[in-house]
């Protein structure tokens, strides 16, 4: 009867046994299955993302050389230096190496009514080359698109891509016209901006696009990659990148842990298989014992679906935060290019365009800042010292908020002369605290406000900049708030405004990257002063 009993029992603990190790090899294949595939898909995502991300930057370096070439041929000095007398001197100092050294515009152009070139600067060097046999693709559509878009008195500027041998370029052509008369030149400015590899690496560097390069065919190409298309339809080439694979990263460190929970479950699966024979003595006891093992197993096994489902809520919450303001880009710009409402031109599309480039830098400004905050607070952003002629950085911001201050009916004044002491700081850093704070003060401003920009050196030999306005005005208890990452002001006229609560951040943390401060001073209804305090230091005599 006890052998019997034991047989029995031995034969129980061997069908549990085989049950269990069968559970066992499913689960981990379950897994294994579903793992593979959530990596996948991550990857898949991830590489869409960073195809949206690539084509979102370049319409907005696009953008802004369309701003740029707008800004000089809407200029009455532009059409009497560049058109009523060729003055090359100006045109040098003011177009073509001014605009190669600021802003890095790599070929600038001026062609008269038959396309013939009247002035060419090149690299910051004056060529007599015809940009027709530089950019013999491309060039030549855009010219013909641009005399055709601007029959009246505001020039339109046209953009597309060019090819110069083997670099691609984006080109921003605008027939030149006067600001005080209702007249548009038949003179054509052109802008470039090379694609070359110090400009690919650069983009790869501030938007971690691993080693992006330009290909010129599709057999060429990594893994994810852009077609640049000319205005008369052709493939100039390709940029093309490895996009992130979390999915990839995932398993190199999921597999080690599936390794050890696999040799952990067979770890116990041979010790209770060794228990069997002290089992069939003692099978009641132990059953009791089995069940509680049974029991962790299943509470184990609870508390790793409960972790996955977290980790895929997290994804999801991310995926859907990075891909919303990404659909409008999608949505817009694919009715433009199915032409849904009739050919480029109908008011659809000018709308779209719109909701394109609003939502498009949106998200680049929100990328960029983050991106800035992170580098701050991990102590990597990179600052390159120098002295700064704070006047040039005064003109330059508020040339370049202009156009928005005039639209919105604000006065803005500089106050600050020549021979003002230079700073010794990063130019570009220095002048994104400006354009930060100009930037706020326009949008919180009324028609008919008034902004005061001045700089001033006291007697300890520190700089402080002010900028002043009339506008809306934040009350006392948010001072504090609106200096925190994410924060805004949550009355009905700052509703009415689209931001993302990271410029005071930023501009207090660059601010105080310098060494500097920045204070707020504020009353409802009156206006904000901010004021942004630089150490002795990094004030520096004027040459």
């Amino acid at each position: 009867m006890i052998n019997n009993a034991s047989e029995s029992g031995q034969s129980t603990l061997r069908h549990i046994l085989y049950s269990f190790a069968a559970v066992i090899v499913v689960s981990i294949a379950l897994i294994a299955g579903i793992t593979l595939f959530t990596s996948r898909s991550q990857d898949r995502i991830a590489a869409e993302e960073s195809i949206h991300l690539t084509k979102s930057v370049v319409a907005a370096i696009t953008r802004r050389l369309a701003d740029q070439t707008l800004d000089y041929a809407y200029w009455e000095q532009a059409v009497d230096n560049l058109v009523t007398t060729l003055d090359l001197d100006w045109a040098d100092n003011n177009v073509g190496i001014y605009m190669h050294e600021t802003f890095g515009i790599t070929s600038s152009f001026v062609l008269d009514g038959a396309n013939r070139p009247l002035y060419g600067m090149i690299e910051g060097k004056r060529h007599v080359l015809d940009p027709l046999d530089m950019f013999p693709v491309g060039l030549k559509k855009l010219l013909d698109r641009a005399r055709a878009a601007s029959l009246t008195t505001v020039p339109f500027p046209v953009t597309g891509f060019v090819k110069s041998g083997e670099t691609v370029h984006i080109a921003s052509v605008s027939l030149l016209a006067h600001t005080e008369k209702p007249i548009v030149t038949d003179m054509v400015l052109i802008f470039t901006r090379a694609l070359d590899p110090a400009a690919l690496v650069k983009m790869a560097l501030n938007y971690q696009l691993e080693g992006l390069r330009m290909a010129a065919t599709a057999e060429t190409m990594l893994p994810a990659a852009m077609p640049l298309t000319s205005a008369a339809g052709g493939t100039l080439g390709f940029l093309t990148w490895h996009p992130k694979t979390p999915g990839q990263d995932m398993l190199k460190w999921l597999i080690p842990f599936v390794v050890a929970v696999f040799a952990v479950f067979a770890g116990i699966a041979f010790v209770f298989f060794r228990k069997t024979q002290l089992i069939t003595s003692t099978l009641g006891s132990n059953l009791t014992e089995i069940q509680a093992t049974q029991d962790a197993l299943k509470v184990a096994k609870e508390v790793a679906e409960q972790a996955n489902k977290s980790k895929s809520e997290f994804l999801a919450n991310m995926s859907h935060e990075l891909r919303t303001p990404l659909n409008s880009v999608i949505g817009f710009s694919s009715a433009m290019e199915e032409e849904t409402f009739g050919p480029l031109g109908d008011d659809h599309y000018r709308e779209y365009v719109g909701a394109v480039q609003d939502s498009g830098m949106h998200l680049l400004n929100l990328v960029n800042d983050i991106l800035d905050i992170s580098k701050i607070e991990a102590g990597e952003m990179e600052f390159e010292d120098k002295d700064v002629n704070v006047h040039d950085i005064f003109q330059a911001s508020a040339k370049i908020v202009a156009n928005r201050a005039v639209r919105g009916e604000i006065t803005m004044d500089m106050e600050i002369s020549e021979n003002s002491p230079q700073l010794r700081g990063d130019s570009l850093r220095l002048k994104q605290i400006l354009l930060n704070l100009l930037t706020n003060a326009i949008k919180f401003t009324p028609p008919k406000g008034q902004i005061r920009v001045s700089a001033s050196v006291d007697a300890s030999n520190a700089m402080e900049w002010q900028i002043i306005d009339t506008g809306v005005g934040i009350p006392a208890k948010d001072l504090r708030r609106i200096m925190l990452p994410f924060e805004q002001v949550r009355n009905t006229v700052a509703l009415t405004h689209e931001g993302t609560g990271l410029g005071l951040y930023l501009t207090k943390s660059l601010a105080e990257a310098h060494g500097g401060t920045l204070e707020i001073e504020s009353v409802v209804g009156k206006g904000t002063t901010v004021k942004v305090n630089f150490p002795p230091e990094r004030t520096v005599a004027p040459v």
